[in-house]
């Protein structure tokens, strides 16, 4: 009885904190506050993965929290005024890839509230970088009358909700121990709801369908085929996803999964429409990748050493070379992977992919706390101890906001995952801990 006296009050404790954190007043910039919550939470997190999660208990933590969120707007990201924007423009038959919301905020009547999520927006001047199936989802709200800023963010909450209900009873379901062993290192993860939940990040329901299809390939491939195909084109960051996906489906499903993945990437060019406006999408994802720079590791050591050769910033050539570089070490991984049949598995794929997008993230210019979610959510599979020990730093990444300059946290944010990395290695012989070998 102890036990579970326990166990209800580390996930009341875990509820407060993580509620706490959603409702904060403030911003990003209150670190001193979200630090100490956070790292509550994170701890509540690690005690609670030794006990087993009922799927009534996390329905009535999730209906809790987003009670909690209900009457809020995201306060750590501002990004939620372009999925707002985006999805309004889109819903009134208006290409998002052909103006800037600059641009379209000078040619179409807007009211006193589109004004005020222009005037909101981080990045007005840049044309939309999302896949068309992305704006769908910021539309649909739209397309059901809904159109308040307050009531597209709840709306956006519920789907969020419901989303990880549906993986969470998805896996659940499914006859092998070690997905069920694997769900709390997922959904107990504080990271998953700020930035899913919280600031309303798609990387959340991504990985969620991902999952999902994961779990459902045991019993209806062809289900699992449209889900695995639908996670993959909603952002162009989830080739890790892809990649799994691919290694690991066999036969029709494979094929399925392939053709499906190719038929919605078509689809969504010819909702992109003409050559310009393609030319638009990626012109804003090469000023992204080639201009913004934001809590790299790799990128700014090397980018200071070249700078003080040089005497300028250099993340032009940099991060070209170091974004050339991890898809030649991401290359070489899948090949040498590949060559090992004792490979051959779920949660072996699932590793793989892992590895290559930690890869991808370690070597890119800019690393957001939510672009953390994608490694994550093979925590399903196994347990990392580099990611999740960075799943746990990575919110120290907010501090940049205090003076935006580069200090003590980023070493800490960095070097306590490879620590513990390697601690762990010391003690198992071993990086990673599969839930289930025989996946």
């Amino acid at each position: 009885m102890g036990r579970f006296r326990v166990k209800y009050l580390l996930l009341t404790l875990w509820v407060i904190t993580l509620g706490l954190l959603l409702k904060i007043p403030g911003s990003r910039l209150e670190m001193w506050g979200i630090i100490p919550l956070y790292g509550i939470a994170f701890a509540n997190y690690l005690a609670l993965n030794k006990s087993r999660i009922h799927f009534l208990e996390i329905s009535l933590v999730s209906l809790a929290l987003l009670v909690v969120t209900s009457t809020d707007l995201p306060i750590m990201s501002d990004d939620f005024y372009r999925f707002y924007w985006d999805g309004f423009v889109f819903s009134e038959g208006i290409n998002v890839y052909q103006y800037t919301p600059e641009q379209l905020g000078d040619i179409i009547s807007v009211d006193a509230s589109l004004i005020l999520v222009l005037e909101g927006m981080n990045s007005p001047s840049y044309f939309a970088v999302y896949t068309p199936l992305n704006e769908l989802f910021y539309a649909l709200p739209f397309y059901l009358g809904i159109k308040g800023l307050g009531q597209f963010v709840f709306f956006q909450r519920v789907l969020f909700t419901l989303f990880y209900l549906f993986a969470y009873c998805s896996i659940g379901r499914v006859e092998n121990n070690g997905l069920k062993t694997g769900l709390n290192w997922l959904f107990l993860n504080p990271l998953l709801w700020l930035e899913g939940l919280g600031n309303l990040h798609v990387e959340g329901i991504i990985i969620c369908i991902a999952i999902s299809a994961a779990a459902i390939a045991y019993k209806n491939r062809v289900f699992a085929g449209i889900l695995a195909s639908i996670s993959v084109v909603l952002k162009i960051s989830t080739l890790p996803i892809f990649l799994y996906f691919t290694l690991w489906f066999r036969g029709k499903i494979r094929r399925l999964f392939i053709l499906l993945t190719l038929v919605l990437g078509l689809g969504s060019l010819l909702v992109i429409g003409e050559i310009n406006h393609l030319e638009n999408l990626i012109s804003s994802l090469r000023l992204f990748s080639e201009t913004f720079e934001f809590n790299g590791s790799i990128y700014q050591l090397v980018n200071y050493l070249v700078s003080q050769i040089v005497g300028y910033n250099s993340i032009f050539y940099v991060g070209k070379t170091l974004n050339l570089l991890a898809l030649i070490f991401g290359g070489i991984i899948i090949y040498r992977w590949h060559k090992k049949q004792e490979h051959e598995g779920a949660s072996n794929w699932a590793l793989m992919a892992q590895v290559l997008a930690v890869i991808f993230l370690l070597f890119s210019t800019t690393v957001h706390p939510w672009y953390l979610l994608i490694p994550l959510s093979f925590s399903i599979f196994l347990i990392n101890p580099f990611v999740i020990a960075w799943s746990g730093t990575i919110m120290l990444s907010y501090f940049y906001y205090q003076n935006y300059q580069y200090g003590l946290w980023i070493w800490l944010e960095y070097l306590i995952p490879f620590a513990v990395a390697f601690i762990y290695k010391l003690k198992t012989g071993s990086w990673v801990k599969f839930h289930d070998s025989r996946l």
